[in-house]
């Protein structure tokens, strides 16, 4: 059953301000002295702009040193402002869709989301847990022998991994 539109009487409607209650099916009566005629059927479907996430980021574990990306997509009308949080606390400066932390430590480890905000509401995605190892502790280049004349200089250098901080103690 459908209703009169208030005041539209002219041979086009203009809707403006539209809300999701605008959304339905809209016809016209043509009438004369003659008869009237209906047209067809046009559809009007309203989508909602409030924020929406359409990909979660998602768990990741890692050793220390790593890179982790986590990423979120989001719809709705723009801008679509971000805000990471660690453990429900900010992320300073984590404002875009994606979070990239360079070189995790133990102290990265915890639960990260994102709030997306936009003038129609906020949605918060689902919390994606970061577990951060401790890298094995190891040498991936040893110091190599080295032969110089008396009064020439020797460097010896090593490479380590491990959980930071490394500290080094030479021997003669």
């Amino acid at each position: 059953s459908s209703s009169a539109v208030p005041g539209a009487n002219g041979s086009s409607l203009a809707l403006s301000g539209i809300t999701l209650g605008d959304a339905g099916a809209y016809d016209v009566i043509v009438s004369n002295s003659s008869g009237s005629v209906t047209s067809s059927v046009a559809t009007l479907t309203v989508t909602n702009p409030a924020p929406a996430i359409t990909e979660q980021p998602t768990n990741r574990t890692v050793g220390t040193g790593a890179a982790v990306t986590f990423a979120v997509t989001a719809t709705g009308a723009n801008p679509l402002p971000y805000q990471w949080r660690l453990d429900s606390s900010p992320v300073a400066g984590a404002t875009s869709s994606s979070l990239v932390l360079a070189s995790v430590t133990l102290a990265d480890a915890g639960g990260y989301d994102v709030i997306v905000t936009n003038s129609y509401g906020s949605v918060t995605s689902v919390v994606a847990t970061l577990t951060v190892t401790n890298a094995p502790l190891a040498i991936v280049s040893q110091p190599v022998d080295q032969e110089v004349l008396a009064g020439d200089a020797a460097a010896f250098i090593v490479s380590a991994t491990g959980a930071p901080p490394l500290t080094y103690q030479w021997r003669f």
